[in-house]
């Protein structure tokens, strides 16, 4: 058994804390004794695990792996090769070179047949490996069970909270399955797929859905889709997927086709179609149009032009240089998905671009000169002279048009806390509460931040400072402002960061380096904590302070990581941000005597991965 110690030189834990635990011999071999010191296990393995809630440890003999209780009773056969670190009450079981799954209590969920198991997220799902070569795996959820059966790496998407589609890497990434849905291409062509494996809706369902839309408008329009046009589902957000379709309607006409598809009830809720000419469209553009193109209307999907791949972006951006922009076309159409229960379509009658609001039931609720999706119960709308205001989720104008420019973190709007930062027609930056438009942070700013919470950062001459409602919390006195969380802020000022807690009005001691601030739950470390940095005799050393700015972790680690791996154990309550550090689990223990962390749960070239 191999130990590292870790002198703090503070004291955590109360002194009179006794613990039982793992010991070992001179000879290097594991026992176990109770909190008397009393040797329960015998110094028999030549390893031994955390005892978990049920009760039971990994232990290994010689190179096999089995499970024990406290008593020392062998619960699961010391016959594997491995069983790894227990997450979310699972660990992967090996056996040669197959992967199974193991539960806490000691059951074997799957034994060991496939090549490699993933971590499992949030959800409970993981990615299994059945075919290394090509890469084939199926899905499979906590209880061994399979939910998708085979999907190719290269052919396998999943769907952010956003709704955008991302590859992912299937060897060494953990599966987001937090919008509910995933897209799989196959031999019957695209796939998309909820979280209990089900079809949602598939190639076959979207040309039906196309054929009813169109052949009720135009004659066998379906049949001839546009030559080298996307077509298919681009986006799935709050269960409602955005689809689009080019087609070649008549002889002389391209028709653009945006639809609304509700994949939970598998019904279309709306559509909205318009038309341009086909010449126009058909002209093929040369690489310097193109690069005007992106120039003139900051086309970011296309950072990545070169003369190679130019023709690739396809006829309908050539139609734009002819003037023949979406938003210029008559009757013309782009969908936005869902946001809290509404969609924005960009619409363009008489020349004249308008968003209409429609709700889940696809019913067009209100059209406005300008509008942002909802965020937080309100929308961004503007006038014809570029004034913003607000409406709620009843379409009610609660602030009124007169603020000429917003600021917020994401551009979008109101904040969790209900505050909208806005500049004045004098070009002073403010924060009004959305439900009334009342003051909560003057009108005499260079510029304001709105935070995810009641704190608003503000700028002036170059000084920032912070508002907590409508009370001054800082001056405007700091060299920067970097994070906040719950009711605290990460600053820099004098060279040297600092974590304020505005509630207790107190300070934390000055910190020589930071990382980034990691969420949790309101009732765990005041929301949060922020890594953050010491230099000791010329080196960098890592700890956290919590968002009451109360170090919790002291700076005692020479890698991040390793501070990771210590706040994973000593710290029970997980953060939000950390679930994707499972990786760094490094089981610890404080001695009281010694004032020193102890690695007890270390196996040699197994879990050691620093």
């Amino acid at each position: 058994m191999r130990y590292i110690l870790l002198t703090l030189g503070i004291l955590l834990l109360s002194s009179s804390m006794s613990y039982a635990g793992v010991v070992a011999n001179s000879k290097g071999k594991c026992g176990y004794e109770d909190e008397n010191g009393k040797l329960i296990i015998d110094y028999k393995y030549d390893f031994i695990g955390t005892f978990d809630e049920h009760g039971l440890a990994r232990v290994k003999s010689g190179k096999k792996y089995g499970m024990i209780d406290r008593t020392g009773k062998i619960v699961l056969p010391i016959s594997y090769d491995f069983i790894d670190i227990f997450r979310h009450g699972v660990a992967n079981l090996t056996q040669g070179k197959k992967i199974g799954l193991l539960s806490e209590d000691g059951t074997v969920l799957i034994k060991p047949k496939y090549t490699d198991i993933s971590h499992f997220n949030s959800d409970g799902l993981a990615f299994a490996e059945i075919n290394p070569k090509n890469k084939n795996y199926a899905i499979i959820n906590l209880k061994g069970e399979v939910v998708i059966p085979s999907v190719f790496h290269e052919s396998f998407f999943q769907i952010d909270p956003d709704g955008e589609l991302t590859k992912i890497d299937l060897e060494n990434d953990t599966l987001d399955s937090r919008s509910g849905y995933f897209k799989f291409i196959s031999t019957k062509g695209e796939i998309y797929y909820n979280i209990k494996g089900e079809e949602v809706i598939n190639n076959a369902k979207f040309t039906e859905m196309y054929k009813e839309l169109l052949n009720a408008k135009f004659k066998n329009a379906a049949s001839t889709p546009m030559k080298g046009a996307w077509h298919g589902v681009t986006i799935i957000k709050e269960e409602v997927a955005v689809c689009r379709l080019c087609a070649q309607t008549d002889k002389k006409t391209y028709t653009f086709v945006n639809a609304y598809y509700d994949v939970k009830k598998g019904k279309l809720l709306t559509s909205y179609s318009f038309s341009g000419q086909k010449d126009a469209f058909d002209q093929k553009a040369t690489y310097d149009e193109m690069l005007n193109l992106k120039e003139v209307y900051q086309l970011d999907y296309m950072d990545n032009l070169n003369k190679s791949n130019a023709g690739m972006w396809g006829n309908y951006y050539k139609a734009k240089l002819y003037g023949l922009r979406i938003s210029q076309l008559p009757g013309a159409t782009v969908a936005h998905p869902f946001h809290e229960g509404f969609a924005v379509v960009s619409h363009t009658r008489d020349s004249v671009e308008t968003s209409i609001l429609i709700n889940r039931e696809g019913k067009d609720v209100g059209e406005y000169e300008f509008l942002l999706p909802y965020k937080n119960g309100f929308a961004v709308v503007a006038n014809s002279q570029k004034e913003y205001g607000l409406i709620d989720a009843q379409q009610k104008l609660t602030v009124p048009y007169q603020y000429t420019a917003l600021a917020d973190r994401s551009a979008e709007g109101v904040n969790k806390a209900g505050y909208l930062g806005a500049q004045n027609a004098e070009g002073r930056w403010g924060v009004v509460r959305a439900t009334d438009n009342s003051i909560v942070v003057p009108f005499e700013f260079d510029w304001v931040v709105p935070t995810h919470s009641q704190s608003v950062f503000v700028k002036k001459i170059g000084r920032w400072g912070i508002y907590c409602d409508t009370i001054v919390e800082l001056a405007c006195d700091k060299d920067s402002l970097n994070w906040t969380i719950g009711h605290s802020v990460l600053g820099y000022n004098d060279g040297h960061y600092f974590v304020y807690n505005y509630d207790e009005k107190k300070y934390s001691e000055a910190y020589d380096g930071r990382g980034d601030g990691y969420v949790a739950s309101e009732k765990y470390h005041g929301g949060g904590c922020y890594l953050v940095g010491k230099v000791i005799d010329g080196e960098m050393y890592y700890g956290f302070v919590n968002a009451n700015a109360v170090e919790m972790l002291p700076c005692v680690f020479p890698k991040e990581e390793w501070a990771f791996k210590a706040y994973r154990v000593y710290r029970n309550e997980p953060l939000h941000e950390f679930d994707d550090i499972d990786r760094y689990r490094l089981p610890l223990k404080f001695s009281t005597r010694e004032r020193t962390y102890q690695l007890t749960d270390i196996v040699p070239d197994k879990d050691w991965d620093f």
